[in-house]
Order: C-alpha cells, then structure tokens, then sequence
C-alpha cells in the first residue's frame, strides 16, 4: 500500500465519525493512514476529567501534554506532567489518567499499533452528554479490548 501525505487543519480530524462535533477528540493520523501501524488522537479535557484504571490488551499508548497539567498512572506510579512532559504506558500494564490543572487541558495520545483506539474513542463521543451506566462503560472497554481495572485517580494528589 502507498501511503498518502496529508495535512490536518487545527480543529481538522482524519475520524470518519463526527468526533470534531464536541471538539474533545480529534485524530490527526488514523491507522487507516499507515496500514494500522499507529494512530495519534488529540485530546481535549475538562478540569478533573480523568479515565478509570484500565488495561490495554493490544496497544501501547504514549501520553503527551500541550496544555493543562495531568496526574498520569503507569503501573504502580503516578507522575504529574505539564506541557512538554510524556508518559508511556505498555500495553498490560494498568494506567489512567486525570486533569488535575486550574484550566482545561490538552495531550495528545499515540497508540501503537492503531489497534482499537480509534473506534473506542469515536463511540465514546456517542456517550457523551448521555448518562452511561458503568455496565455501559465497562462493555464498551471490552469491546475493544480493554479491561477496566480500578477506579479514576483521586481528584488531587498531595504533592
């Protein structure tokens, strides 16, 4: 397959779902660009947003912030990152995530290979604004392959 070069707007996203409509996630290479090898989504979160402890059981996932300031769990540690800093978190090994900053924050998010990612997070959008019941969420989880393990990080960790 010949990979096409391409360009996206600020804003833009390569999704095939309406996932720019709440302007929280965008894809901005989809695996469907580099036959699945890959797919980096930007994130845009509340302050206190957060995911539960979970477990990837295809992707690894990289986690780098551009704006805001995120509490990041990998494994048994958390780290708190600002702008610039990252965070690797392997495939099996738990983690989560939570904006912990005074304003709303931003990361963008690589995993690899694509895996599920994508489509995880196109339905996800879907919930949004709708109540989910946690059966819900935790179906949603297993559906692509995930597992939830814990529950989201405490609102702020003492530093």
């Amino acid at each position: 397959m010949t990979q096409t070069p391409f360009t996206v707007p600020p804003g833009g996203s390569r999704s095939r779902a309406k996932l720019a409509r709440s302007g929280k996630i965008s894809v901005k290479v989809s695996g469907r660009d580099n036959e699945g090898a890959f797919v980096v989504v930007e994130v845009a979160t509340d302050v206190d947003a957060g995911s539960p402890l979970h477990v990837h059981h295809v992707e690894n996932e990289w986690f780098y912030v551009l704006e805001g300031e995120y509490d990041i769990q990998v494994g048994a540690q958390v780290h708190h990152l600002r702008p610039g800093a990252s965070a690797y978190g392997p495939k099996l090994i738990p983690h989560a995530w939570h904006d912990v900053g005074a304003t709303p924050g931003k990361m963008l998010v690589v995993a690899q290979p694509a895996g599920n990612l994508e489509a995880f997070s196109e339905e996800l959008e879907e919930l949004r604004g709708h109540p989910a019941d946690p059966a819900t969420f935790k179906a949603l989880f297993e559906k692509y392959d995930m597992e939830i393990v814990g529950p989201p990080l405490a609102k702020k960790l003492a530093r």
